[in-house]
């Protein structure tokens, strides 16, 4: 009868254990969750608040410190297209002409749609003002 409780209580410590450890790991699963999308509202809001500031500037035309703050930004993330797309704005407004084809080129090697949806008028104008204006008569 001893040796029958004692395997009980065993089996009932053993029970308490694996109780204890699944609750541990849904509890790291849920603190993952959580956390990961906390980093992820963090990262949005820091994206935000750069897009927020690169407009500000642009639309001042402080060019120079645009490009400060898109270095900076892709100093961080280099594959951020938007970080690379005010680079290559304001190196174009700043007449830093192969500059700007350089961050241009580097949105259409990290995101190849976006030369037909939002650069191609750049690239045109860098092109252009690099050879100087067509002559063509008519």
């Amino acid at each position: 009868m001893e040796q029958q409780i004692l395997n009980e209580l065993h089996t009932i410590k053993i029970l308490a254990w694996v109780i204890l450890l699944l609750a541990f790991i849904c509890a790291s699963i849920l603190v993952i969750g959580v956390v990961g999308r906390n980093l992820g509202s963090v990262e949005t809001l820091k994206r935000d608040s750069f897009v927020s500031d690169a407009k500000g500037l642009e639309d001042r035309g402080e060019y120079e410190r645009l490009i400060t703050l898109a270095a900076s930004r892709i100093e961080d993330y280099p594959k951020d297209v938007i970080a690379w797309y005010y680079l290559a704005i304001a190196r174009l407004r700043s007449k830093n002409y192969q500059g700007a084809l350089e961050a241009l080129g580097e949105i259409q090697s990290i995101d190849p749609h976006w030369e037909k949806d939002a650069i191609q008028e750049y690239l045109d104008e860098v092109r252009e003002s690099m050879q100087g204006p067509s002559h063509e008569s008519t």
